[in-house]
């Protein structure tokens, strides 16, 4: 048993060496694949706003899909979806998606 915890902390300690020469779609494949949600979708989220303000948005919105695809129901993945597409010029899909965040949360000053 300790064997296989120390085999677990060796593959956790290089993956972001294995990632950083994966295609996106591979790390975020990698990371939806990981059974703790609670941990992954702000993963994906805060790798989501990187790639945003590296202003490749269609890599955003890939890992705020995925984000939402863990937690549907997410107004702060809403918004940031609907951030992204203002900034390609998507207004109606960005108005869209600004109104679904604000329906799930009233109080988001951001969205």
């Amino acid at each position: 048993e300790v064997a296989e915890e120390a085999a677990d902390d060796a593959a956790a300690a290089a993956w972001p060496e294995q990632a950083a020469d994966a295609p996106l779609v591979d790390i975020v494949a990698q990371l939806t694949a990981r059974t703790d949600g609670a941990i992954v979708e702000p993963t994906l989220i805060n790798l989501g706003h990187t790639l945003r303000r590296q202003r490749r948005y269609d890599d955003a919105l890939h890992c705020y899909r995925a984000a939402q695809l863990l937690r549907p129901a997410s107004a702060h993945t809403l918004a940031s979806m609907a951030f992204t597409h203002h900034l390609r010029g998507e207004l109606d899909t960005a108005i869209d998606l600004y109104h679904a965040a604000l329906s799930l949360r009233p109080d988001d000053t951001f969205a």
